[in-house]
């Protein structure tokens, strides 16, 4: 056999045996098609017989895969995923988002670790949903009725009035505010002020709000889902099992789940002590398998609830907002304007919040430090802090340790020099111009009869004549603001 006729030959052999193998993997591909579940195999979801080979070759011919570090650092992974993998970098997700003028909240008040001393405080562990806001739409779809956004460890700020007994910072469960205010009042009994100190859940904490269900519901578009595939859905959920982990029995607690496709399903999910099913149903509808069928994503749905500037934060991150809670553990009897998620409000008072957060451990170290000593691991030591609500005396010592660490974050964050420096600049001393003017509108910002403009400078220029700082910190020209005469006006929190 000459060697054309053997190139001949030895292409018709490959030819052939590249027919085979694509008889081959057709065969296995309609073996396993013909496995799954009936609906799925129906031509409405764009699926059958005739096309199984293309379905096949397009995902034998896709791109390689890139590594799960590569797609963490592009943003296809963030825990507002759950673990799950997003259809597209977190940053892209977007919202429409607006301001609510039924919810204003009053300005924040700067805060540093040394306003702290001489003062106890509990954590506030609380989700990250949004505050004073109106979500409107999520990734182009258009909501009929705004959802309300009620947040959230801003929540305080957007409850305060003339009135401080219908003034609330926080809102939770019945069982939570009773165990909250039982740490409130032993704290108390120190003799100091009690501060409730903002702690941040995770990213998918807000799965148990009304919140994200509306907002879930708003997103699904049952017409594009097959019937077959919402009957699975509502199957899963009612046959969601629960273990007794004291007596080993095993119920099913959402069995009288009415169904997405129920008229009444909103009302049921959103019905007080529903957050379990709320979060079941949030749980199963952002599974991989209902995701594909139709059912929403839910990430970009978290991710639009959630306030922004904590989006990212790491869990546990404390002290962006703090409040003066009641001594008495007192709770608002008629809220003018109720949580829909958490029907008791606790009484309070805005305290002020740091510029940026610390970590609970440096901020709750009398409680951590033990863990720590112990070789506790964090996921556990976490979750016994965020249930015992632990009381945090804020002493020199504790004053020592964390005001390194916050100078440092802000040195990190703004480039200032020192954190907690009377000047934005870092400068040591007060001096005449803007940075006097910026010093002293951050001292008096949020206070009452404070208006910024002018008097600002007025201020500053009277101050500079006079100040000579020693350690040039905010507490001792705050100290200084306080006793000077053109400043007796003002109402200092």
């Amino acid at each position: 056999m000459g060697i054309a006729s053997k190139i001949v030959k030895g292409g018709l052999e490959a030819l052939a045996k590249k027919a085979r193998r694509a008889e081959d993997l057709e065969r296995k591909a309609a073996e396993a098609y013909a496995q799954m579940p009936e609906y799925l195999q129906d031509p409405y979801l764009g699926l059958s017989t005739s096309n199984i080979g293309k379905v096949t070759k397009s995902i034998l011919e896709k791109a390689p895969r890139k590594s799960k570090a590569t797609l963490e650092a592009e943003g296809y992974y963030h825990p507002i995923g759950n673990k799950l993998k997003l259809s597209k970098p977190a940053q892209e997700y977007t919202a429409d988002i607006v301001d609510d003028p039924n919810m204003p909240l009053v300005p924040k008040i700067l805060k540093s670790p040394e306003d702290l001393y001489g003062k106890v405080g509990i954590p506030l562990v609380g989700d990250r949903s949004d505050t004073g806001k109106l979500l409107r739409g999520i990734e182009g779809v258009t909501f009929d009725e705004p959802v309300i956004l009620e947040g959230g460890f801003k929540f305080g700020r957007a409850h305060q009035y003339k009135n401080p007994k219908i003034s609330s910072v926080w809102a939770s469960d019945p069982n939570v505010v009773t165990s909250l205010n039982n740490q409130i009042k032993r704290a108390a009994e120190s003799g100091k002020d009690v501060l409730g100190i903002s702690s941040m859940g995770s990213q998918t904490m807000v799965d148990y709000n009304t919140m994200i269900a509306k907002s879930a519901l708003n997103m699904t578009d049952l017409k594009g889902i097959h019937p077959k595939a919402i009957e699975t859905f509502n199957s899963e959920i009612k046959n969601l099992a629960n273990k007794n982990k004291e007596t080993g029995k095993i119920t099913n607690p959402f069995q009288n789940f009415l169904g997405i496709d129920h008229p009444e399903v909103t009302t049921q999910l959103l019905s007080k002590g529903a957050g379990e099913l709320r979060k079941a149903f949030i749980r199963t509808m952002e599974k991989d398998q209902y995701r594909k069928l139709g059912f929403p994503e839910m990430a970009p749905i978290r991710k639009a609830v959630t306030d922004a500037e904590i989006l990212d934060l790491p869990l546990g991150s404390t002290g962006l907002e703090m409040y003066k809670m009641s001594p008495e553990g007192n709770i608002v009897e008629a809220p003018k304007n109720p949580h829909s998620t958490y029907p008791v409000h606790m009484q309070g008072e805005v305290f002020g919040g740091f510029e940026t957060p610390i970590d609970y451990k440096n901020m709750f170290s009398t409680f951590y430090e033990p863990k720590k000593l112990m070789s506790v691991k964090d996921p556990q030591a976490y979750r016994a802090y965020s249930l015992s609500a632990p009381i945090q005396e804020f002493n020199q010592q504790w004053l020592d340790e964390v005001m390194p660490i916050y100078q440092q974050k802000i040195k990190d964050i703004t480039g200032r020099k020192k954190g907690g420096e009377i000047h934005p600049d870092g400068s040591a001393r007060l001096a005449n111009g803007a940075s006097a003017r910026k010093t002293v509108k951050y001292i008096l910002k949020g206070q009452e009869g404070y208006a910024g403009g002018g008097l600002a400078k007025k201020i500053a220029k009277t101050l500079a004549k006079d100040y000579k700082p020693t350690k040039g910190k905010i507490s001792e020209l705050k100290d200084y603001v306080r006793d000077a005469k053109v400043c007796k006006t003002f109402k200092f929190t």
